[in-house]
């Protein structure tokens, strides 16, 4: 069991011999205890509500159920054989649905290969004229200085699709260091940029210096967006970052990047097309989703009521 986590109900029983972090109390059943049922009896939300009030800590993230704090604690323990038969059915039952998840997760990230192979195809054009990227847009560098913005992190940006994501752990961050960015603006994260975290900026904000920015008068952001997301760039991106566990791009080398630069009426109708079909993908991850969604909640519910004996296992 992990003592700051056992409130979201991070616990669960060892398949293997071997060490843990010290973030990590251990516990050894009694005779009459089948394990795996108080695995899943744990992560109902009637035990991980009482372990965050058992809990101690300044915030949530920080919070911790100690071990004398975890064995005070109640627990509805019935007979052994009811413990296993219960443990049999559910594993059965949540195999299957892990099953059904696992196939909408496939099918999810074959709509995001195709939806990147589909901007691979629109933005690499072969009759595109060519061009360094340091020609075509400007470089950023103006720092924050003064006044209230929206400020964007790393962790705003959602990968691989040029998404923004709202984030409390963000709302208030400090602005210092940070480079000023206007409505139209280009951000890509250059700290492990095979994550592919772009975004066109839409309003006067401030982001975090491990981005790097570019503007143009001329040619569309949402161009250099989906450049940005094409697979063909992030290998090139990637073949010149140094670091082993946290790459980092090189400004100089994106700015001398040749890139394909069709004329701003093509760039429109690619952007276009690119929008409608991402649009479209993006529409049917949404559904997906939706339905994993449905089937973890179904997991939970199958899962509570059964280990509380609200509904007895035919085993």
């Amino acid at each position: 069991m992990n003592i700051m986590l056992a409130w979201k109900g991070s616990m669960g029983v060892s398949q293997y011999s071997g060490i843990v972090s010290p973030a990590y109390s251990v516990f050894a059943p009694l005779k009459g205890v089948e394990p795996r049922f108080f695995e899943y009896l744990f992560q109902t939300s009637l035990y991980t509500s009482v372990f965050k009030r058992f809990s101690t800590g300044i915030i949530d993230s920080r919070l911790r159920l100690y071990p004398d704090v975890f064995l005070g604690l109640y627990s509805y323990v019935p007979d052994k054989v009811y413990q296993t038969a219960i443990t049999v059915f559910l594993d059965k039952k949540c195999c299957e649905i892990d099953s059904l998840i696992a196939v909408e997760e496939a099918q999810i990230e074959r709509l995001k290969e195709f939806r990147q192979s589909l901007i691979e195809k629109a933005v690499w054009r072969k009759d595109s004229p060519l061009i360094k990227l340091k020609y075509a847009y400007l470089t950023i560098t103006e720092k924050y200085d003064g006044g209230s913005f929206p400020y964007i992190a790393l962790e705003n940006i959602e990968s691989m699709s040029g998404k923004y994501i709202y984030s409390e752990a963000t709302a208030g961050y400090l602005l210092d260091g940070s480079i000023r960015v206007e409505q139209g603006d280009v951000i890509f994260g250059k700290l492990r940029p095979y994550l592919a975290k772009t975004l066109v900026v839409e309003e006067s904000s401030c982001v975090s210096a491990e981005f790097a920015v570019f503007r143009s008068n001329v040619n569309l952001p949402e161009y250099l967006k989906y450049l940005f997301l094409s697979p063909k760039f992030i290998d090139l991106i990637n073949s010149s970052t140094a670091g082993t566990k946290m790459p980092r791009a090189n400004i100089d080398f994106i700015n001398n990047l040749i890139i394909p630069l069709p004329s701003r009426i093509k760039q429109e109708e690619i952007v276009e097309s690119l929008d409608k079909k991402s649009e479209e993908i993006e529409q049917i991850i949404s559904v997906k989703k939706t339905k994993i969604e449905r089937l973890v909640e179904y997991k939970k519910s199958l899962i509570y009521e059964y280990v509380t004996g609200k509904k007895e296992a035919l085993v």
